[in-house]
């Protein structure tokens, strides 16, 4: 299958697979979903003709609702996932627009006391104190932002900023980065004071702030671009370590192991021309292919099959590889 873009995006889950391809008959973008097995379509729907696909397909909450959401350079769509007509949201000229799992979140560039979060059907304004950033939503439309110092804003008026609360730090370590966030947890990391190099990754509830793992000091250090959770949120690779998401325990993949996709069943890394896998246990099973010349890059899959793709000049196509044992 031709993708729309070298760089695709895609939702995964058990009962469906949804990407963007060319519509070769209007010249724009079609949102297809497919059975994630068979590969037999589901449903089709083509975006305006004139549109950019900013980001997704992802699914995101929506007022309580799982949906298939992507953002053009001129709105928000969002199809249900059993397909038909989209809801949209206009968006004005330049604004940033995050699709996380726990819900749409807009910054303008302009604007740095603000952001918007996508509730009761609309986009509303939440205030954000100086040097906060926007992470996640909560399910009463609560905006959660965060720092780099540990602290914790929970914004619901559009004009005064809230104060802060701080995060429980490890002992004898001090506020690192924020890591990720969910609809019902924060993730960040602390460096331990005898390790700058390393990070300790603490889980905390949301709302509550309750602590829920901490790690063992994983090295080299955590950020958001090194980190992915499964779907269900129970494991994560944090750079080159695999962490169990409940009980905080963690363990070293490979010494270079550095994420690029992870599923429900498996976590994938690229060394070179080979592509690594390791199981949701944290197990390297070493290269998906040992063929020189063009790599599929593993974008999700499922316990069966791992969806990759491979592109060659501006032609980008997905493949469905199945997965061996």
């Amino acid at each position: 299958m031709k993708l729309s873009d070298v760089a695709p995006q895609m939702v995964v889950t058990a009962k469906q697979l949804v990407v963007t391809v060319d519509n070769d008959t209007t010249g724009g973008i079609q949102l297809v979903s497919l059975d994630p097995q068979s590969g037999k379509s589901q449903w089709k729907a083509d975006l305006p003709v004139d549109a950019v696909v900013a980001d997704g397909p992802a699914l995101v909450p929506i007022d309580g609702s799982d949906s298939i959401v992507l953002t053009t350079q001129t709105q928000i769509l969002a199809y249900p996932l059993g397909g038909g007509d989209p809801k949209t949201w206009p968006l004005e000229q330049n604004w940033s627009v995050a699709l996380t799992t726990s819900g749409v979140i807009a910054t303008k560039p302009d604007n740095t006391k603000s952001a918007f979060v996508l509730y009761g059907d609309k986009l509303t304004q939440r205030a954000l104190p100086k040097g906060a950033n926007p992470v996640a939503v909560l399910a009463d439309g609560t905006l959660v932002a965060t720092d780099a110092h540990g602290k914790v804003w929970f914004s619901k008026d559009p004009t005064t900023a809230p104060k802060p609360k701080t995060l429980k730090a490890p002992r004898d370590t001090t506020p690192g980065t924020f890591v990720a966030a969910t609809r019902d947890q924060i993730i960040t990391a602390f460096v331990p004071k005898n390790e700058p190099t390393a990070s300790r990754l603490c889980a905390f509830s949301l709302p509550g702030l309750q602590p829920r793992i901490t790690t063992a000091p994983v090295n080299p250090a955590v950020f958001p671009t090194n980190f992915m959770l499964a779907p269900d949120e129970s494991w994560a690779v944090a750079g080159n370590a695999w962490v169990d998401m409940t009980t905080g325990n963690s363990h070293v993949i490979t010494s270079k192991w550095s994420p690029i996709a992870i599923s429900q069943n498996n976590s994938w890394s690229k060394s070179g021309d080979n592509v690594l896998t390791a199981t949701n246990q944290g197990k390297s099973l070493g290269p998906a292919t040992k063929d020189s010349g063009q790599v599929a890059i593993p974008k999700g899959g499922t316990a069966k099959v791992v969806y990759c793709v491979a592109s060659i000049g501006s032609d980008t196509t997905l493949y469905a590889v199945p997965l061996k044992g």
